[in-house]
């Protein structure tokens, strides 16, 4: 009598982007839209999710294509398989003068370690794509 064996991968979460806004005051820009932003004033980032995937800890990340690098993150949730989780609202601040490219990072954590699994463009601060909408 033989015994099979075979090693269960870990399900991760995988969070997919539903909405998403970078908004200052009421003054809000939507994915591809750009934000002129007064200065002094902070920037905040809203975005929404879906888990397309297990059970686990996901965060959304606001990352500067300019620098390459996030420059702030949401809380981390926990989450359950197949959940919407509404309310990641966290600061980004307030822009340098040359402004940010950012694009939001929805991700799960495995261990310490971020993977991006979703990711939702937003021109801002200063700058204009072509064809962007004045907000």
């Amino acid at each position: 009598m033989t015994f099979y064996i075979r090693v269960k991968a870990p399900q991760y979460p995988k969070p997919k982007f539903t909405d998403g806004v970078l908004y200052y005051d009421s003054t809000k820009a939507y994915p591809g839209e750009t934000l002129e932003v007064p200065e002094g004033k902070e920037v905040y980032a809203a975005g929404y999710i879906k888990n397309e995937g297990g059970d686990g800890q996901v965060q959304i990340k606001a990352y500067d294509r300019k620098t390459g690098r996030y420059i702030a993150s949401s809380q981390i949730y926990n989450v359950s398989a197949g959940t919407t989780v509404q309310g990641f609202v966290f600061k980004i601040g307030a822009p340098p003068s040359a402004g940010w490219d950012i694009e939001l990072h929805a991700g799960h954590l495995e261990g310490t370690q971020f993977v991006v699994d979703d990711r939702l463009g937003c021109g801002e601060a200063n700058l204009r794509p072509p064809g962007a909408l004045e907000v």
